[in-house]
């Protein structure tokens, strides 16, 4: 099915008829301060167009701008976003393997050292139990810490 041109049986211009649509929607003018504006321009139009055109094309408009953001959200939650980015790089470079991989692999090696679970989650940022503030002002001090990750060295 063909889809219909809803400027075809316009004098105006569809670039101008835009324009006027969108700046009234835009910025807090009235038809009249647009019609005004459009006259400093050289365009004539009454502001009876303006509100005409605007009746008539702002909620083609507003679904035209709607979809769009609906398919940006849709692209960027389809891992076009800074972390597939990293997850692919991390493939590529590292035999196949994720940041996921990866995260579980460091603590496979800090279980291995006999590393206590306390400081395998505060190293990792996991949290094994409770909220996240539950271990506020706890934990290991940054040298223990180092200490045990010095241990899972390669």
């Amino acid at each position: 099915m063909t889809k219909c041109d809803p400027f075809k049986y316009f004098k105006t211009s569809s670039e101008i008829i835009k324009l006027v649509v969108m700046m009234y929607v835009r910025f807090p003018l009235s038809l009249r301060n647009v019609e005004d504006l459009l006259h400093e321009r050289g365009i004539e139009i009454s502001h009876e167009s303006v509100r005409f055109w605007w009746n008539r094309f702002g909620p083609i408009f507003a679904a035209e701008i709607r979809r769009n953001r609906i398919n940006q959200m849709r692209a960027y939650l389809n891992n076009t976003g800074a972390s597939a980015t990293l997850c692919k790089h991390l493939k590529k470079s590292f035999d196949g393997k994720t940041t996921h991989c990866l995260r579980h692999s460091f603590r496979d090696r800090l279980r291995d050292c006999d590393v206590p679970l306390e400081a395998i989650d505060q190293a990792g940022g996991w949290s094994s139990v409770g909220g996240v503030g539950t271990n506020y002002g706890k934990g290991y001090s940054m040298p223990k810490l180092a200490d045990y990750l010095r241990r899972i060295a390669i």
